[in-house]
This record gives C-alpha cells, sequence and structure tokens, in this order.
C-alpha cells in the first residue's frame, strides 16, 4: 500500500474521529434514555399504587396482619386492585417492619429489621433496586431477566404520616424490549446522521483539495515560466557582457600603449587624460566582470570549485597590497591581526581572493578619510576546527535590518552612497555564494549608522 494522500489521511482520520465521537454520542444517550425510561417507570408505578391503595384500602387494614377468614377477604381485595402491569409479585409491610399481607402466605406476620430499602420507605421515599438474572439462576424458575423491586410509602391524607409500605416485584422486560427497540432507532439515526456529516465534510475538503491543486499547478506553471524568463534574462546579461568586454579589451591595451610612449610622446596633460580613460575603464570592466559572475551565481556554477592547497594569510595580504595604493590616497590605516600558525587548507584560491577583494574593497569605499581598516585571522570553533577571517572599519555602518539585505542581488542599502562609491549591488551576494560553496559562511554586524562595519568568513579546515 503506497502513502496515503493529504485528503485520504484527512478521509480516514475524520471517519475514524466520527465514528468514536458517534459511539460515545450514542453510548451516552441510549443511558440516558435507559435510566430515563426506569425512572419514569419506577415514578408512575408508584403513583398508581398510591393512588389505587387510597381508593380501595383503609388505613385500618394496613396496620395489622389478618387471619382466616379475614385475611382471605382481604386476599380479595388486594388482588382486585388495579396495579400496574407485569406486577410479579406483593408485599405490604407496617410501620414496625412486619408484612401485614403477601402473596406469599409463609411470610405474611413475620418481622424483618434489617431491609435498608424498608426504612428509606417508611421515611417517605420510594426505594426500588434493580437485579437481572444471575447465572446460578435458571430460566425456567424464573420467567423474566430483570426485576424491579419497588417500595412504595403509603400515607393518607395531606402530609400524613407512613402507614404502610407496599413492596412489588415487577417485570421489566416488557419495558426493556420498547428501550431497546428505541436505543435501536437512536444508533440507526446516528449512524445515518454521522455517515450524512462526514460525507458533507469530506465532499468540502476534496471540493477544497481540487481547488487547491489548480492552483498549485498554476503556481507550479508560474514558476516555470518565471524560472525560464530568469534564464533569459541571466542568458542575455552573458551575451551583453561579453559583447561589451571584446571592445573594452583593445581600448586598455591601446590606452596602455599610448601611456607607455610606445605610439610616441605625450604632453602631461594627454598622459592625465589617458590616466583617466584607463581607470575608468578598470572600473567598466570589473563592472562587466560582476554581470558575468551574476550568471555564474544563477547557473551554480560556484559550486564547481577548484581543490588547491592555500594559505590564507598570504591571500589576506597579497589583496591589501593590491589595494595599498588605493588605501594611501585616502589615508587609511590598514592593522593586520594574524595568526601566524594558521593551517593549509583546501580552497579556490582566485575566487577566494575575489572574496577578499569585495570586502577590503567595500570597507576602502565606504570608510572615511583616516579612517582605519583591520583584518583579523584566527582558527575558532569548539573543536579548533574552522578558520575566520574578520575585516572591520570604522566607515558609514549599517542598520540592522540591513544587515542581511545586503547580501541580496542589486541591493543597495543608500542609493546616493552607493553612487557616490560606485558597484551594482553584486559583490557580497558573490562573495556569499562562493564561502557557501567551500562550507563556509559570511555575515555582517554592525551597532548601528556611523558606528562602522565587521564582515566575518569562516572556512573549515580539511
Amino acid at each position: 500500500m503506497g502513502k496515503l494522500s493529504l485528503l485520504q489521511r484527512f478521509g480516514l482520520l475524520c471517519l475514524l474521529a466520527l465514528i468514536v465521537f458517534a459511539f460515545i454520542f450514542g453510548a451516552i444517550v441510549t443511558s440516558l434514555l435507559e435510566n430515563d425510561s426506569l425512572e419514569r417507570s419506577k415514578q408512575l408505578t408508584a403513583a398508581l399504587i398510591s393512588k389505587e391503595v387510597k381508593n380501595e384500602l383503609l388505613p385500618g387494614e394496613l396496620t395489622a396482619p389478618e387471619t382466616g377468614h379475614a385475611l382471605k377477604a382481604f386476599s380479595k381485595k388486594i388482588r382486585h386492585l388495579s396495579l400496574p402491569p407485569d406486577v410479579e409479585r406483593i408485599k405490604i409491610w407496617n410501620s414496625e417492619k412486619i408484612v401485614v399481607w403477601s402473596d406469599d402466605e409463609r411470610l405474611i406476620g413475620k418481622q424483618f429489621l434489617d431491609n435498608e430499602e424498608l426504612n428509606e420507605a417508611l421515611e417517605g421515599k420510594i426505594e426500588s433496586e434493580l437485579s437481572e438474572l444471575k447465572k446460578t439462576e435458571h430460566q425456567f424458575e424464573r420467567k423474566f431477566k430483570r426485576l424491579l423491586e419497588l417500595y412504595v410509602p403509603i400515607q393518607f391524607g395531606p402530609g400524613g404520616k407512613t402507614r404502610a409500605v407496599f413492596e412489588i416485584y415487577q417485570n421489566l422486560d416488557p419495558l426493556y424490549l420498547d428501550i431497546a427497540r428505541a436505543q435501536n432507532l437512536i444508533w440507526t439515526t446516528i449512524a445515518v446522521g454521522f455517515s450524512l456529516l462526514f460525507l458533507v465534510l469530506f465532499g468540502i475538503v476534496l471540493e477544497g483539495s481540487r481547488r487547491i491543486d489548480a492552483q498549485n499547478k498554476k503556481l507550479i506553471e508560474t514558476a516555470e515560466e518565471l524560472k525560464r524568463k530568469d534564464r533569459m534574462k541571466t542568458e542575455f546579461l552573458s551575451i551583453v557582457s561579453h559583447e561589451l568586454r571584446t571592445p573594452v579589451t583593445p581600448i586598455k591595451g591601446y590606452l596602455t600603449l599610448l601611456l607607455d610612449k610606445k605610439l610616441g610622446e605625450l604632453t602631461g596633460e594627454q598622459a592625465n587624460a589617458l590616466s583617466v580613460i584607463l581607470k575608468q575603464s578598470d572600473h567598466l570592466l570589473a563592472m562587466i566582470d560582476s554581470i558575468l559572475n551574476v550568471s555564474r551565481l544563477e547557473y551554480g556554477k560556484f559550486s564547481e570549485l577548484k581543490k588547491e592547497p592555500i594559505q590564507l594569510n598570504q591571500i589576506v595580504r597579497q589583496t591589501v597590497e593590491w589595494l595599498m595604493e588605493q588605501f594611501i590616497s585616502k589615508q587609511i590605516t590598514v592593522k593586520f591581526d594574524q595568526d601566524e600558525k594558521l593551517p593549509v587548507i583546501s580552497g579556490d584560491e582566485t575566487q577566494l581572493v575575489r572574496v577578499m577583494e569585495n570586502l577590503l574593497g567595500n570597507a576602502l569605499k565606504f570608510t572615511p578619510k583616516g579612517g582605519t581598516v583591520t583584518v583579523k585571522t584566527r582558527v575558532s570553533g569548539p573543536a579548533e576546527d574552522i578558520l575566520q577571517v574578520e575585516t572591520a572599519d570604522n566607515g558609514l555602518g549599517l542598520a540592522r535590518e540591513n544587515l542581511e539585505k545586503i547580501f541580496e542581488k542589486f541591493y543597495q542599502v543608500d542609493s546616493s552612497n552607493t553612487r557616490v562609491a560606485g558597484g551594482l549591488g553584486l559583490g557580497l551576494p558573490i562573495a556569499r555564494e562562493i564561502i557557501e560553496a567551500h562550507g563556509g559562511k559570511l555575515w555582517a554586524e554592525s551597532a548601528g549608522l556611523g558606528k562602522g562595519s565587521k564582515f566575518y568568513f569562516t572556512l573549515p579546515i580539511t
């Protein structure tokens, strides 16, 4: 049997829940019906007996046992009483707990002091006891399975004293047949009702499930279409970037030849102008490279890393040296706090250099003139199995809500600052992708705007 669908699981659980609830509900209702029927029968029987006795018998006839002809006459009156149906036996007790009359003449005149129900009845309460056919009894010895032993106090006059107690044994088999019929009807009604409820609920959920499936199908189709368009956009960016790079490369080459005076002498003004053009050409190539890296990011090509032994401290110092002229021009002090005993790790040196260029480049952009940039390397982790690099500056800083947003493609915290500093908002997303492809993490911390920033990345020691 395969895995059940969500709809099938709902249907099964709903059915089980309804069955359990219906069983509990039916048991409670049928139990209440049985108790109510017994109570109503007891009260009705007691009322009929009390009324009939008061109409047909005198108080004096219930005070002492009769004998001889008087007993026969009294027995005749008792047997002609209009008692409820199914009364099997009768006993009449006086206030002294003596049997005044019984259909079993052997009991007449005997006193039974130890009878709790009789004691309660003499206090004016209607008492009863229900008994069923025991395993030790035989059906032919007792014609009925259920028997109600009922004690009815007899009082003459309003608020009168209890003069006698009628004890009757009533066969309840006919009553229980009626109760059984009513209970069967209740169970049938519950079964049909809860079945209809289940069908209605299942139908509603089925219709909802169909609508959700249809919506999911549309969402999947829309997602696929968006992916297709996204791939087209990425391919377009890649093609455009390549086409842009093609003419820029020879332009740089000729600019270099001109500045090296390979094509003739230059005046100072011409050399300065060509230097500005070359610098802007480098900037343009850097942005084109960033766009190309977006294509690599989209296609997950950063997961295809070279695995070679690298020394992280060397990469850090090498990157700082490449940018040192720019740090000096802004009078920014670069401080090192390196663990010289860092182990050699396995990774892609070219890509990790790209990460360091991005982090140090950002520190250079957003640190004011005369500021400080600190680079730290150390071994960390509970098992000392992680290399951690930290770049800290005292520049613009970041608001708490932007600490994650800066790693989104093309996101720029402050467009005015970014425009001054330059950049497309692609460096940090690409850097994070490279670090994560190495099995590490890259994140930012800041105490707030104007309080500088710290960028950390970790790499596993393998």
